[in-house]
């Protein structure tokens, strides 16, 4: 079992922050006791890698990036100072826009430890719905059958390990952890040499190439290199990627089955995001979202 064990919720409206869950007595012993049993599996006998996004770890292998920089609205917190963080209550609207938990604690050897998981619209229990813990977890399987208000539902492994003093964060999905953590920030920057070989792939027409590459932000050429190291340019048409485009409400123009790539950088910014999946539609209000921040687009 962890020592000092808490656990918050990462929200995502107004910006990206926590929000305290405070089971207690009996359920908070047991909660500690379950995520250290899933700490234990996430990091014994695992295979660190350097991560790279056109790489799928195997079992036995996970991402990581050391050094990783928490996001500001992460970053100093710990499970002494976490207690102080506003709490959520079961009644309280933001449970629809949790992106995902993290638990505070530390080790036996007194170490700091950040614990994440995944979270989704379906660890979300209604009114009338159950929740069945089974034995393994609880000593008591029936602890929030038959719930009277929303409730949430942990997962039952981890999506992460960030360890603060070492300035490490292992985890298993790209995809699944840039949800709730910027890990795109740490990718590499695209070289010129890059940008030219993508704005001149057989999927685009370019009107001005030498604009694109000059101009491009630091954004836009994490976003190009991460574009190049997941190789999918190739199994894309124009065709495709406008019908998807137009399902979000986002401008994207061919000609010839090419994506015409804008030259002005606020729509390559959109197109860039688009084409590496860190553009969605949220479920529930229908909004376009950046997959960092949660923060409405505007196309």
């Amino acid at each position: 079992m962890f020592d000092n064990f808490h656990i918050a919720a990462i929200t995502k409206r107004n910006g990206m922050k926590l929000r305290l869950v405070e089971p207690r007595g009996q359920l908070q012993r047991a909660l500690s006791n379950n995520w250290s049993g899933q700490f234990q599996k996430f990091t014994t006998q695992v295979h660190e890698i350097d991560f790279a996004i056109n790489y799928k770890p195997e079992e036995g292998e996970h991402f990581r990036i050391c050094p990783y920089d928490l996001p500001p609205w992460l970053e100093g917190k710990n499970s002494e100072n976490i207690k102080k963080v506003e709490r959520i209550h079961r009644s309280d609207y933001l449970v629809n826009a949790i992106a995902g938990i993290v638990a505070f604690t530390r080790d036996r050897g007194n170490n700091e430890l950040m614990l994440f998981q995944n979270f989704s619209k379906g660890h979300i229990i209604q009114p009338g719905g159950y929740i069945f813990l089974g034995p393994d977890a609880f000593s008591h399987p029936d602890l929030y059958s038959n719930a009277d208000s929303r409730l949430l539902r942990l997962d039952n492994k981890l999506s992460a390990v960030y360890f603060p003093e070492e300035k490490k964060l292992l985890f298993d999905s790209f995809r699944n952890v840039n949800t709730f953590l910027p890990i795109s920030d740490s990718y590499r920057l695209a070289s010129k040499k890059d940008i030219l070989n993508i704005l001149n792939h057989k999927l685009f027409e370019c009107d001005d190439e030498n604009t694109i590459v000059n101009n491009a932000t630091q954004f836009m050429r994490r976003r190009f290199a991460m574009l190049k190291d997941a190789e999918i340019l190739g199994a894309l048409s124009a065709a495709k990627v406008k019908e998807q485009a137009d399902e979000h409400n986002i401008d994207i123009r061919i000609n010839d089955d090419k994506i015409i790539f804008p030259t002005e950088n606020h729509q390559a910014k959109i197109l860039l995001q688009f084409l590496n999946d860190e553009i969605f539609r949220g479920s529930l209000t229908n909004e376009i979202y950046e997959t960092n921040s949660k923060k409405k687009v505007d196309v």
